[in-house]
């Protein structure tokens, strides 16, 4: 199975099963992932420096949410993940194939045209991840605050957080930090789809066997290398999402006017090494995420699909 259209593929393939197999995909991703993107979150939001930190390394940060909240922390805003993941997994893959096969009505080329096929699967993945990205920001504010929270929480539930922020903040808090969040997941999508791509050409050239375990590892190797890049624009995302929220939280939340001015005072207040804090956790799970989402999105359409 090939991702993204292809016009010597004989598939009775609807965008439904696209859909499908994007938001089953998107699940099981998440469900596995979710500790990772915890402790990620948690050094993102760390603005402070020194002696004052409360996280200081991947192990000594997971050992301390351990002791301190618990194993069920690991999964704090999961269910808002777990919405993210239905509607940015089904929307982000459904939108994929829409763009691919568009790409090849205005511009036939063959698969065996490389470069042709994989700056097509970069252009396309840059695009869906916009649609997609626009389309889940809501729950992805309300997962950041879910992750953000220590005891006493303030919200118990996704639906009591999400009236809170319509009431004191407005509609427009859903979309906190969207700017940064289309900046940073454009290049994102476009390196990850399009070096999603090349491995899998290598792959082919070097007679490797195709099938789940070689998308997992094409995938893999793809979101180490489009998450290392573009990391710093993660963080800014992460810090912008939580303005204005009041309940306790691990870190001091630093208040910022904007994107220019949050990468300005990070710059300037914490050095540039704190545009990569949380990365290992954050470049473990981009692997392991990217992997999985790539390996499961072709084992759910191979299930899924009707025979041709």
């Amino acid at each position: 199975m090939v991702l993204g259209y292809d016009p010597n593929r004989t598939s009775n393939s609807t965008y439904l099963h696209h859909i499908a197999s994007g938001t089953l995909s998107g699940v099981l991703t998440r469900a596995i992932t979710c500790p990772f993107d915890v402790v990620k979150i948690r050094f993102q939001l760390q603005s402070e420096a020194g002696a004052a930190r409360r996280y200081t390394g991947l192990f000594q940060s997971a050992n301390a949410i351990l002791r301190q909240e618990g194993v069920a922390a690991f999964w704090k805003g999961h269910v808002p993940g777990q919405m993210l993941s239905v509607v940015y997994g089904g929307v982000q893959f459904c939108s994929f194939e829409f763009f691919t096969a568009t790409v090849h009505r205005f511009l036939p080329h063959s698969k065996d045209d490389k470069m042709m096929h994989i700056g097509t699967h970069g252009i396309c993945g840059s695009l869906s991840s916009v649609v997609s990205t626009t389309a889940a920001q809501p729950f992805d504010i309300l997962r950041t605050r879910f992750v953000a929270q220590v005891q006493p929480k303030r919200f118990a539930s996704s639906f009591q957080a999400l009236l809170y922020m319509i009431s004191t903040e407005g509609y427009l808090s859903l979309y906190k930090g969207l700017l940064p969040a289309i900046i940073q997941i454009v290049p994102f999508s476009a390196l990850q789809f399009g070096s999603r791509s090349l491995f899998d050409s290598v792959r082919i050239s070097r007679g490797f066997k195709d099938g789940n375990l070689s998308e997992f590892v094409c995938g893999a190797g793809a979101g180490f290398v489009a998450k290392t890049l573009v990391y710093p624009l993660d963080l800014v995302k992460k810090r912008l999402q939580v303005q204005g929220f009041s309940a306790p939280t691990a870190s001091k939340i630093r208040k910022y006017s904007g994107f220019a001015h949050c990468c300005k005072t990070i710059w300037r207040k914490e050095g540039k090494a704190a545009f990569f804090k949380g990365y290992q956790a954050a470049a473990l799970k981009s692997t392991l995420t990217s992997g999985i989402i790539f390996s499961a999105y072709r084992y759910f359409r191979e299930l899924l699909e009707p025979d041709p």
